[in-house]
């Protein structure tokens, strides 16, 4: 049994109690001086004025601003103490953040506040962050009904409050595949800049080597055009072979129109000249290029890839 499940025994036999929002932070709507500009300073003393160009898109905390306020400013906003949350309400909505600093907020943000007694903040961050709570955030902004994500809805939202015991043993286990993934982000993007410098060197001849054009050493020739409602996006017994397009594998469809190991070129879209290498049946539409007739071209599939 690991450490979570006893924690959840021997705290919470009975399950976890969930709360409304509301009843266990306190949720406010920014307010914003005006004119703005009247209150903007440049003074040491100033107070940090939070908006979204201070954040970044894979930060957990707001640590800095751009600009201040003054203190007479910072009575017609909103003023939040470190460790606060804040999260938009319009653009880029429902996506939270940790405040690092004391600062005040404008009107397109919501603060999150005075939940210690009941929430871990990293707990909380997690539980904000979850796909679950943004496809909420979603569904509510999509309703018709509102047009942003105001107090009432997010007061409203339904939250677990698991032990404290619990919910810093949930943040632990969540912490450490955060930093797995970063890690693993971070290997992966140095490799595929190794792979592309050796690619790129490698695949860089002088005038000591014979220069063909492409045409002249294979055979190339678009697939066939297929309606798109053919195209499944699952694939089934039924519709059982990739399909490539202009940007690589579009689908699945019910046949095939090619059969062994090819290169293929896309010739429109958004990824046009992307390749791809298809091994076995497969389908070709008309924005796909085909290349076949020399054994040849399977090592020079990187090459066609290459930035040169």
């Amino acid at each position: 049994m690991s450490k979570l499940e006893q924690l959840i025994q021997e705290l919470c036999p009975n399950g976890v109690e969930y709360k409304s929002f509301g009843d266990v932070a306190i949720i406010q709507r920014g307010a914003s001086p005006r004119p703005i500009a009247s209150f903007i300073t440049e003074d040491d003393n100033g107070i940090p004025w939070i908006k979204i160009g201070d954040t970044t898109t894979n930060s957990k905390y707001v640590s800095q601003t751009k600009q201040k306020i003054t203190a007479e400013g910072a009575v017609k906003s909103r003023v939040l103490k470190k460790g606060d949350f804040i999260m938009s309400n319009s653009m880029s909505f429902g996506r939270p953040y940790i405040l690092n600093i004391d600062g005040a907020i404008h009107d397109g943000w919501l603060s999150i506040s005075n939940f210690g007694d009941n929430l871990n903040s990293d707990f909380l961050y997690h539980y904000l962050s979850s796909e679950l709570v943004q496809n909420y955030w979603i569904s509510k902004i999509n309703s018709g009904s509102v047009s942003n994500l105001n107090s009432e809805i997010v007061k409203n939202l339904s939250i677990p409050i698991p032990p404290l015991a619990v919910q810093e043993e949930i943040v632990r286990i969540l912490d450490n595949f955060t930093e797995l993934t970063a890690e693993l982000t971070t290997e992966l993007t140095a490799r595929k800049q190794q792979y592309e410098y050796y690619r790129d060197s490698l695949l860089t001849f002088g005038d000591d080597v014979e220069w063909k054009a492409l045409g002249s050493t294979c055979h190339m020739k678009s697939g066939k055009a297929i309606k798109a409602i053919f195209i499944n996006d699952e694939q089934s017994k039924e519709n059982n072979y990739e399909c490539y397009g202009g940007n690589g594998v579009r689908g699945y469809v019910a046949d095939y129109s090619h059969s062994g190991e090819f290169p293929i070129i896309g010739r429109q879209g958004a990824l046009c000249g992307n390749v791809n290498y298809a091994i076995g049946e497969f389908y070709a539409t008309e924005h796909a290029v085909v290349v076949s007739g020399n054994d040849v071209v399977k090592s020079f599939v990187p090459l066609m890839d290459s930035k040169i």
